[in-house]
Parts: C-alpha cells; structure tokens; sequence
C-alpha cells in the first residue's frame, strides 16, 4: 500500500511517469465546451445587432434620397421606386436591399408604407 502512496505521488508531483490522468482530461474538455457554447450564443447575438444597424442604415439612407430627390427634382415629385431613386444619383449602391414605398398624390406628395429589407432583416 506505500509502495502504491509513493508511485502515486512521484506521478503527481512530476517525478517519475508524469501526465495528466484522465479525470483531469476530461474536466479541461467540459470546460473547453462550455465556453465554446458561450462564444457561439454571444456571437449570433452580435450578428443579429449588426444586421438590424445595417438595415437601419439603408433605411435612413433611402429616406434622405428621397428626400434629396424631391427637392432636386422640378416638378416636385418622388422617385416611384429604388431604381429610379438610384438614377436620380441620391443613393449610391445598397447591395442586397429592396425597399417599396407609396407615393400619395398631393398637393404637396408624400410618402407613406417605406418597407426596407435586405438579405437578413426587414425594418
């Protein structure tokens, strides 16, 4: 039974064989998936945030092109669509978005139902 204290021992205090035991092994690995499991949930929150600023983005952007476009333009009137906001040249190129809105006769026009949506999110 000594014999067995001392050949333990010396392995756990680096003299003779050495290593790790199992026990500890698997503790690390349970550990390693833990936090693998923490960096994963955090990052889809992240993605979620940045694609909703994204379309946010986009939003205020058209809203400011139209808004441009309707000053510039004489008579006054709206684009009726992102195409031909785009050829107005009051917005450059939004990759992936869509956006529709209605254009209600005036006098004075307005815009109602602005709807942007890009590959991930709609605002």
């Amino acid at each position: 039974m000594k014999r067995q204290f001392e050949r333990l021992h010396a392995a756990r205090v680096g003299e003779g064989e050495g290593g790790f035991t199992l026990i500890e092994l698997l503790i690390v690995i349970v550990i390693l998936g833990i936090l693998a499991a923490v960096v994963v949930f955090s990052v889809s929150g992240i993605t979620d945030t940045g694609d909703q600023a994204a379309c946010t983005s986009s939003r205020s952007a058209i809203e400011t092109g139209l808004e441009a476009a309707y000053a510039k333009s004489n008579p006054k009137a709206y684009p009726v669509d992102l195409a031909a906001l785009q050829a107005s040249g009051m917005v450059g190129e939004l990759n992936g978005v869509t956006a529709t809105w209605t254009v209600n006769a005036g006098p004075p026009q307005t815009i109602s139902g602005l709807t942007v949506s890009t590959p991930t999110t709609t605002c």
